[in-house]
């Protein structure tokens, strides 16, 4: 058995525990980071079944079709929230899905929690949001899916006007409507990171981020950097899976590699940042 400790949080966060406000103590508190270590039988089987997956995998980012794929996600999605606009899974994406071995400092353990990953990135969210996003009047999502990470801004800063972007009308119709339906002050936009719309402006004392969207648009995302760059945000944020930062002498990074290139996830993204800033 192990436990993801707040110490241990510190560390993967690149940070200290003081730092950790109150509300995300006591968010931590109330959910189980608790998880079962795997024997090397174990180890061994779910390795074999990452890389079955790998192989079997046919799923390319970037491509035309993608579009309808997240289209008809995002409105199954949107149609749960309809059914039950109470219910806060309406809006998990479901590439967060419970009962899972999770990939955990280059190994995989299983958690106990069902909804483990579900909860850790809201934990993450907590804390990347309150760490960035104090100070500023407007935030902007591009890749806003199902509003995940909106609605956790909106509970942290209620009076920050929040801005999701997504390239799908089914992501905009869900965020706009529980916006409504919750009395938030999030407002949702159609918006084609590749094909950047310059005559959408960014206000002033803005910050922009990205959460597992550059991830979508393969190597094309030049075009939403010169946008970015055009319109001047204060800060711009992206969590993203990056090439650069996997160990290729790690086994476990390694099936990650795979299938980052498999999928055609970007490729050289940290580098090109690295590049414009030099």
């Amino acid at each position: 058995m192990g436990q993801i400790t707040l110490s241990t949080l510190a560390q993967l966060f690149g940070t200290k525990e003081n730092e950790f406000n109150e509300d995300f103590l006591s968010f931590y508190k109330s959910i189980d980071l608790s998880f079962t270590c795997l024997s090397k039988y174990e180890l061994d089987s779910v390795i074999v079944d990452v890389l079955k997956f790998i192989d079997q995998d046919k799923k390319v980012v970037g491509v035309d079709t993608r579009k309808k794929v997240w289209f008809e996600g995002w409105k199954e999605n949107l149609s749960s929230f309809r059914r039950d606009k109470n219910n806060l899974n309406a809006i998990t994406p479901q590439f967060l899905r419970p009962d899972q071995p999770v990939r955990f400092k280059q190994t995989f353990i299983l958690p106990n929690n069902p909804y483990f990953e579900r909860d850790f990135s809201i934990l993450f969210q907590m804390w990347f949001f309150h760490k960035y996003l104090k100070g500023f009047s407007n935030v902007y999502e591009f890749g806003c899916g199902s509003g995940f990470n909106l609605l956790t801004i909106a509970n942290m800063f209620p009076d920050m006007n929040i801005v999701g972007m997504d390239f799908v009308m089914s992501a905009v119709d869900l965020v706009n409507e529980i916006s409504h339906h919750r009395s938030l002050n999030i407002k949702s936009f159609l918006f084609d990171m590749t094909e950047p719309d310059y005559y959408f402006n960014i206000e002033p004392n803005s910050c922009v981020f990205t959460a597992c969207a550059i991830e979508q648009l393969s190597n094309n995302y030049h075009n939403f950097i010169l946008y970015l760059l055009r319109k001047k945000p204060a800060l711009c944020l992206h969590i993203e899976p990056i090439l650069e930062l996997y160990h290729e002498k790690n086994l476990i990074d390694y099936t990650a590699i795979s299938l980052h290139k498999k999928r055609k996830y970007p490729i050289g993204f940290l580098t090109h940042l690295r590049e414009l800033e030099s």
